[in-house]
């Protein structure tokens, strides 16, 4: 769906000029954090949708 493609770019975007992470070089002594997104659909009363609503 183009709606998710569009707020998970927009929600990627935010992490990015917060600079949430830092990319580094795989060390074999580090762990590795995973992550997965989440996916809500808001509805309004009347059974429509709202907005889509992500995170990661």
């Amino acid at each position: 769906h183009d709606g998710w493609r569009a707020a998970m770019e927009e929600e990627m975007s935010a992490l990015r000029s917060n600079n949430t992470w830092d990319l580094v070089p795989r060390d074999k002594s580090m762990n590795v954090v995973g992550s997965k997104w989440v996916f809500k659909t808001k509805l309004k009363a009347d059974g429509s949708i709202d907005h889509l609503k992500d995170r990661l």
